[in-house]
């Protein structure tokens, strides 16, 4: 303020104050009229312009689709909070697991394929069956598995992730210290690259035993657990009783869950090698895999009966190998079996025993003439047979016309799929004229 308006300031009467504020008032401003104030969304401040109807039209579509969002947000977030004080942090976690997906989300996540840990054969986790009858070489393949996952390296061509292959040997824990080692001098590889061991029979059927199994199992890191064998493992379960089994294959699941690795575990078949595992029929539904195994001779196959996630009809076929370890300490010779892939189709002995019989003929020949290719059913393929049987005069029973197919699983010129069909094994050679094979 300058020294005149100071003087005049001080002499001013009040009246003359009013009369000065009035005539400011009345008087034209000659200060600028300050802008208008307009508050713009950030699409129109990014844009630079006001939007075009259309584009205000979606710009609405997102906002609602978004205010529909946060409001679904809020509301979990609220059920959530009501569980948790009803029912604790446990229910909670379980409202969490059971998040909603919508389906074009969900078919388009990343992981929509299944990832690998022996492509093809075996994913990243699950649980999974491998049956077969006694002496056909299951544990033996099984540690060729777990070997290949352990070290890395691919099994009989199929890609490997390499992990941490856990086998939980229930019996014979003597025999497998001979077969790792055996393995060990085959491959020319130290026992340290080899799969861990546990030398027990924990109970599948009794939780608290699952719960210091999976313990042991993460501070070993396990990607593959291999249970051998079920059977010796699920102690006072019925085999044939599908609520015991329910029980022993939650057993399995939940060490695949909580680990997040495969559980495979070694199962015997009943009398019809076909029907898969022995027991209850609920088993084939439940498990993720199964691959079935048969042997002829110093030969065996490995068939994959179910794939949940990919097909099913892959095969892979070992020789057996002998591998001499030395003497034991009371100066008798040790040796062990190792398992060679077989790759060439022609070392595969598969079918290479002949029918034995009018009966095996006759069934193989109807088998040849309906399904020269691809798969019967099997109850169409018996009643086949039966007719067959009749017209030359025989009064054929269902339990023979059973054991003569039998017979051909058994000598590798058939395999079941399942429990309903029936197919030629694929290595066998199927002429135009299928008698003129057997001469």
């Amino acid at each position: 303020m300058s020294a005149e308006a100071r003087e005049m300031w001080r002499t001013m009467t009040g009246e003359q104050y009013m009369a000065y504020l009035e005539s400011l008032i009345e008087a034209p401003s000659t200060v600028e009229a300050a802008p208008t104030l307009k508050v713009v969304s950030a699409r129109e401040f990014i844009r630079g312009r006001p939007p075009t109807a259309e584009e205000q039209a979606e710009d609405d579509r997102i906002d609602t689709a978004l205010a529909a969002k946060w409001a679904g947000e809020d509301a979990e977030d609220e059920a959530r909070e009501r569980i948790t004080k009803m029912h604790g942090e446990k229910a909670a976690r379980a409202f969490d697991s059971f998040r909603v997906i919508e389906a074009a989300e969900f078919a388009n996540e990343a992981d929509s394929e299944p990832v690998w840990q022996v492509r093809g054969l075996i994913p990243r986790t699950g649980i999974g069956y491998r049956t077969g009858p006694s002496g056909t070489l299951k544990s033996f393949s099984e540690l060729d598995l777990s070997a290949s996952i352990t070290r890395g390296v691919s099994f009989h061509g199929c890609q490997v992730t390499k992990g941490r292959a856990v086998i939980v040997c229930a019996e014979g824990s003597r025999g497998y210290k001979k077969r790792l080692r055996a393995y060990a001098r085959h491959h020319g590889v130290p026992l340290e690259n080899l799969p861990a061991v546990i030398p027990a029979a924990p109970n599948l059927f009794e939780p608290t035993q699952i719960t210091a199994l999976i313990a042991r199992l993460k501070l070993l890191g396990a990607t593959y657990v291999s249970l051998d064998s079920k059977w010796r493992m699920s102690s006072g379960a019925d085999e044939n009783s599908a609520s015991d089994q329910v029980v022993v294959i939650g057993s399995m699941d939940r060490i695949a869950r909580e680990l997040g690795c495969f559980v495979m575990a070694v199962a015997h078949t009943g009398r019809d090698v076909g029907k898969g595992a022995r027991g209850s029929t609920s088993q084939y539904a439940a498990v993720d895999v199964e691959v079935t195994q048969e042997r002829a001779g110093e030969y065996c196959t490995l068939r994959v009966s179910k794939q949940k996630d990919d097909e099913d009809s892959a095969a892979f076929t070992f020789k057996a190998m002998r591998v001499e370890l030395g003497f034991n300490r009371h100066g008798e010779p040790e040796s062990s079996l190792v398992l060679e892939p077989v790759d060439d189709a022609a070392q595969n002995p598969a079918g290479s025993e002949r029918p034995k019989g009018k009966q095996e003929t006759e069934l193989f020949d109807i088998l040849n003439t309906m399904a020269p290719t691809g798969t019967v059913d099997r109850d169409e393929l018996l009643n086949a047979f039966e007719v067959k049987l009749k017209a030359r005069g025989g009064k054929p029973r269902k339990g023979n016309l059973e054991r003569v197919l039998q017979q051909l699983i058994g000598k590798r010129l058939a395999f079941t799929h399942g429990e309903d069909s029936v197919s030629l094994t694929s290595a066998v050679i199927r002429d135009n004229d299928p008698v003129s094979w057997l001469e």
